[in-house]
């Protein structure tokens, strides 16, 4: 019996900066997002990890999706929502990370532009994101 099954799950594999110049390419490229520098997408590896995490979360019957803002875990999540055609709500509290400020990354309605599936109409639970690294910020 009993509720809801929660899954957790780490980002897929990103890429690295000092990976030279493929992510100079990335960097370049005006269509991905402002930020980038900061805000890393998943590298090939990433990707495959997250379509096979796509699948096994369809397998589980997961119903919603919860992520950080990063392009990163909203790259992740995107094979699941796919799979499970769960829109995938952004809790802006669960990103922090050295040296990042609120407001930072892009606002979701650009995310929309290249990553469909998130739920615009998600009001935040956990409230802002952090700034920087407070302890008494973090989840």
């Amino acid at each position: 019996g009993g509720g809801p099954t929660i899954w957790i799950c780490r980002h897929g594999d990103r890429y690295v900066p000092t990976w030279g110049r493929e992510v100079a390419r990335l960097l370049s490229d005006a269509a991905l997002p402002k930020g980038l520098a900061q805000d890393l997408p998943l590298s090939a590896a990433g990707h495959r990890q997250a379509a096979q995490l796509g699948a096994f979360l369809e397998k589980q019957g997961v119903g919603t999706i919860v992520s950080s803002p990063y392009l990163r875990t909203l790259q992740t999540a995107l094979p699941a929502a796919w799979a499970t055609g769960a829109r995938i709500r952004i809790e802006p509290a669960l990103c922090e990370g050295p040296g990042h400020r609120a407001g930072w990354l892009p606002p979701l309605v650009e995310r929309q532009r290249y990553l469909v599936n998130l739920d615009l109409d998600h009001v935040p639970e956990l409230g802002d994101e952090p700034d920087g690294e407070a302890a008494e910020a973090a989840v």
